[in-house]
């Protein structure tokens, strides 16, 4: 790898149509644009837009894709792998980007890293699964020649002693493991689904999970199920920076300070 990459992660926007969370979302937008150096590539791992919230109107729903990427795209690059929340509309919307998803998965080239933006969605469900479709597109990118391969997914593959979160992951994470292994250009893995940031490491790689745009994650010993909220919206958005070589992948997890939203 020539040199190192600079990549910023978000994560779980739940955009619903309200001037909440876009105005979360443009503040971290405003942010990014304002670093000292432009980032090399932006990546959304999931739960991009609530679509539970747009009912029967998928073009209200694509309207939101549209806004994040109006906001998002002039910053650089852009890849989009679905969530949970994430319907009809997304699937849509990569299509009008020109972007051709095999099975939901696509692949985006940023110097010389690839990343693999995987789809573990499950319909009208919370949790994650890799189908065969997903693991043998993932088992075919894997084997071109690439220096260095990050794989983005939704739904982090380990649990992380959380009572609610850790029934919602990926429920067959060995398949992603089966697929790491034996790749070392694999850097690491990028996650969301939490609204909480955390790392460790999967299949000898690091993992990392961003933290929420929409709102914060309870931590595990921070929540009590029946008197905690699973998620608290009120709390600043986050976002992650992370730098990119051949051999490394080095995070840093953003808060933004409460001005910088309510201000």
């Amino acid at each position: 790898m020539a040199m190192p990459l600079t990549c910023a992660q978000l994560s779980d926007l739940h955009l619903d149509g309200t001037g909440t969370t876009r105005n979360r979302l443009r503040r971290i937008a405003e942010q990014i644009a304002a670093l000292p150096e432009r980032v090399d590539v932006l990546i959304v791992s999931g739960d991009i837009v609530e679509s539970s919230a747009f009912g029967e109107s998928p073009e209200a729903a694509l309207a939101e894709y549209q806004f994040v990427h109006d906001l998002l795209s002039p910053l650089g690059p852009v890849g989009y792998c679905a969530g949970n929340s994430d319907g009809e509309a997304f699937d849509r919307f990569l299509a009008g980007l020109g972007i051709a998803a095999d099975h939901g998965n696509s692949r985006l080239d940023a110097g010389d890293v690839s990343f693999l933006l995987v789809n573990s969605r499950v319909a009208d469900a919370y949790h994650g699964h890799l189908d065969d479709a997903t693991a043998a597109w993932l088992a075919s990118e894997l084997e071109r020649p690439t220096p260095g391969v990050v794989i983005v997914m939704h739904h982090p593959p380990l649990p992380f002693g959380h009572p609610v979160i850790d029934g919602l992951r990926l429920d067959n994470p060995a398949v992603l493991e089966d697929a790491i292994r034996g790749h070392p250009h694999v850097i690491g893995v990028l996650c969301g689904h939490t609204h909480a940031a955390a790392a460790t490491l999967f299949a000898g790689r690091p993992l990392f999970v961003a933290p929420g745009v929409h709102s914060y994650g309870q931590l595990p010993w921070a929540y009590t199920e029946g008197t905690t909220a699973l998620i608290d919206p009120t709390t600043p958005p986050g976002y992650a920076l992370h730098q990119l070589e051949a051999d490394r992948l080095t995070s840093f997890p953003i808060l933004l300070d409460r001005s910088e939203v309510d201000g």
